[in-house]
C-alpha cells in the first residue's frame, strides 16, 4: 500500500531560508497500486513546493496491475517524476 504522509507545511517552511528552496527527493515504493499511486502522486503535485527543486521517485516492484502505466503517463507529464525498477521486488517486508 502506498501511504501519502500529511506534511505541516508551515513547520517547513518557518525553518526554511527565505532566498532559496532545498532540493527535496520523495521516494515511493509501491507495488500494484493501482487503485492508489495516482492519489499519491496528484497529493504531491498539487503541493505548492517549487517542482524545480524537487523530485519523485517512484520505485516500482514489478507491479502485475497498472501501476507502471500510470507512473509512466504521470512522468511524461511532470519532469519531476521518474519511474524506477525494482525487478528483485526488494522490500522492508519480513
Amino acid at each position: 500500500m502506498v501511504d501519502c504522509i500529511p506534511v505541516d507545511k508551515e513547520h517547513i517552511y518557518r525553518n526554511m531560508p527565505t532566498t532559496e528552496s532545498h532540493y527535496v527527493s520523495i521516494i515511493i515504493p509501491c507495488r500494484d497500486e493501482d487503485r492508489l499511486i495516482a492519489k499519491c502522486l496528484d497529493s504531491i503535485i498539487a503541493n505548492d513546493y517549487p517542482k524545480d527543486v524537487l523530485e519523485v521517485l517512484v520505485v516500482d516492484g514489478m507491479s502485475d496491475d497498472r501501476t507502471r502505466d500510470i507512473v509512466v503517463e504521470y512522468a511524461r507529464k511532470f519532469p519531476f517524476i521518474t519511474m524506477l525498477d525494482n525487478p528483485k521486488r526488494y522490500s522492508n517486508r519480513l
